[in-house]
């Protein structure tokens, strides 16, 4: 009897991983062993530190196939794109209003021409030859005025860094089906060959702990097992110490990460280049999102790329990452650069997703990102910031983000601005800002004030988020990608809005703006029961929009949002009262009748 094939999916969204997931059971003689997400490098990444005895063959698509190809060990087999897949998608956009071009390889480039010509759309289409010629072709499409780009995973990043909307080409189930019988019919060949493979590594994985060698460039060379990254990278900060141990000389060091500690012996091998041999035994955890140091919290690039696809903030194609990517096109010049950078805009205009996608894309790219929130900045924070030579302020591959600087009293905001501008010649990281002003005429002036002060006293850059009101024309896009997105995360298959619907979204005044305008298309699609979003019921939701503002008229100037969840009520009220007694902890506490030690713990919360 056939043993079963064990599969190692790599998705390059979620969707598809569910989808893998689902139809793998429909095969008796499939075993998916683990679907994980991974786009692109990610996905390679993956298949490099996964454990290759739990795997017979690969199983990924587009973009994210290819970079495995380089990788992988083991047979990768491509889940295909259908003339359904095509079909639905092209549906989709042709209520898109700008100029659309398709990028696909050539293995596909001539189904595309056909449903176009059935569909009877004529859309420019790129054949792209490999992931290296992406790149230029998607800048080509931007040069030549196109608005939104279709394709794989690697097009979609690539539209994103050129600040162009995207929509990712989605292989439906019956392409994984396909797939799935694809690796059934070839793997019999190799059955036998993978069973003589598995004997011969079965001895190397014995160990308890983690065995490997490493080069003096902090290569590993030789692991009897997947090495997690926290235990290479302490072993790499220790290179520079062992460059002077003689051969054969024994070393033991420990490295605290987190929580964890690490044991580590090594010896510097006999052999002609320096290469060292490390054996480390430590009980690994899976750690948060980022670290809270100091009162800030700290990401690297890689946790704040999971946060964001978490957020369904940033991610290549998502709703909030086109936005973004828009908004920072008409900046690439202050983008790219080294100057810091204030950003600025009503409540709800993502600011600080902005921020991260600055961090994120640039030029220049640093490694950590410290992010500071306004009612965090305390006399104590602002000494270590200015005036410590542990400062993230004088590092080379740190940002640091002051968010939300409108929380700040006058006093602290004072200081704090003068501070700052007194040491900045000497500072080394890239400072970024935000500021959320009022557009409402009694506070408006003031925040204009306080933003010119940063602008003047700190030499830098506003990035100005417009208010979605005054970007009626972008609505309809909008909804299109944000449509697609939960299409795509969610397995709905709404294909566009009623006109009526249409021209109520571009009619209303959206006072809390691309937040607003999520949530209420988030509302008309979970209750939606036709594929259309229809005008009934985007209204019914917008007077219950305004049934709301109404009804917290009184509570901290209307602008409380009680469709949110308790605990983000709960915030934004605390929030309120906090700017109301100028920042002050202690009588905040007092006046909401809850300790300090609750009011804390609540503002370090991050929504």
């Amino acid at each position: 009897m056939l043993q079963k094939v064990r599969v190692l999916g790599i998705a390059p969204y979620d969707s598809m991983k569910t989808t893998m997931i689902r139809i793998a059971k429909q095969f008796s003689r499939i075993e998916l062993v683990d679907a994980l997400v991974g786009d692109l490098e990610d996905g390679a990444d993956i298949v490099k530190h996964y454990d290759e005895s739990k795997y017979d063959v690969i199983l990924s698509r587009g973009g994210t196939k290819l970079y495995i190809d380089e990788v992988a060990k083991k047979p990768v087999f491509e889940i295909p794109l259908t003339y359904p897949d095509l079909m639905g998608i092209l549906k989709l956009v042709e209520g898109f209003s700008g100029k659309i071009v398709i990028l696909c390889y050539p293995n596909i480039s001539s189904d595309v021409k056909m449903v176009c010509e059935l569909l009877e759309r004529s859309y420019d289409i790129f054949t792209v030859h490999s992931w290296n010629d992406a790149r230029e072709k998607v800048k080509s499409a931007r040069d030549q005025g196109y608005q939104l780009i279709i394709g794989d995973a690697v097009s979609t990043s690539y539209a994103a860094e050129f600040g162009l909307q995207s929509m990712l080409l989605v292989s439906g189930p019956e392409s994984i089906k396909t797939a799935f019988n694809d690796i059934l019919r070839v793997y019999k060949y190799f059955d036998s060959i993978n069973t003589e493979y598995q004997n011969m590594k079965s001895f190397l994985l014995s160990a308890p702990s983690y065995d490997f060698s490493m080069n003096a460039g902090g290569e590993i060379i030789y692991s009897a097992k997947r090495i997690p990254d926290r235990i290479t990278n302490a072993c790499r900060e220790l290179l520079p110490m062992l460059s002077d141990r003689k051969a054969l000389e024994k070393s033991m060091s420990q490295k605290k990460v987190g929580k964890e500690m690490f044991f580590i012996r090594s010896v510097r091998a006999k052999m002609p280049s320096p290469v060292w041999y490390f054996s480390v035994n430590v009980s690994i955890s899976e750690t948060g999102r980022h670290t809270r140091f100091h009162g800030m919290d700290v990401f690297s690039q890689e946790d704040l790329t999971i946060y964001a696809k978490q957020k369904e903030s940033v991610h290549s194609g998502g709703f909030l990452g086109n936005v973004a990517a828009a908004t920072l096109s008409k900046h690439s010049d202050i983008v790219h650069s080294s100057m810091p950078i204030l950003v600025t805009g009503e409540k709800g205009t993502e600011k600080t997703i902005i921020a991260h996608q600055i961090f994120l894309t640039a030029s220049g790219k640093r490694d950590l990102l410290y992010q500071i929130s306004g009612s965090d900045l305390s006399a104590k924070l602002m000494d270590y910031l200015f005036y410590s030579v542990h400062s993230p302020l004088f590092s080379l591959n740190t940002c640091v983000l002051f968010k939300e600087m409108q929380y700040l009293s006058d006093n602290v905001f004072g200081d704090f601005l003068e501070q700052l501008a007194q040491i900045l010649p000497n500072v080394t990281c890239r400072v970024l800002l935000t500021y959320e002003y009022n557009h409402f005429e009694h506070t408006h002036n003031v925040d204009e004030m306080r933003i010119n002060r940063i602008k003047n006293r700190l030499k830098c850059k506003e990035i100005r988020i417009s208010p979605l009101r005054n970007n009626i024309t972008n609505i309809a896009n909008y909804a299109l990608l944000y449509i697609h997105e939960q299409n795509q995360l969610n397995g709905t298959n709404i294909i566009g809005l009623e006109p009526e619907a249409m021209e109520l979204l571009e009619s209303y005044s959206w006072p809390n703006n691309t937040n607003e305008l999520e949530r209420i298309l988030n509302e008309a699609i979970k209750t939606a029961r036709s594929p259309w979003l229809t005008g009934r019921r985007i209204r019914e939701i917008l007077r219950e929009e305004g049934t709301r503002r109404e009804s917290t008229g009184g509570l901290a100037g209307g602008d409380i949002d009680l469709s949110q969840t308790l605990e983000k009520i709960e915030y934004d009220i605390i929030r309120k009262v906090l700017e109301e007694e100028n920042m002050n902890q202690a009588r905040t506490a007092k006046r909401l009748g809850i300790g300090r030690s609750t009011l804390w713990r609540i503002l370090k919360k991050d929504f």
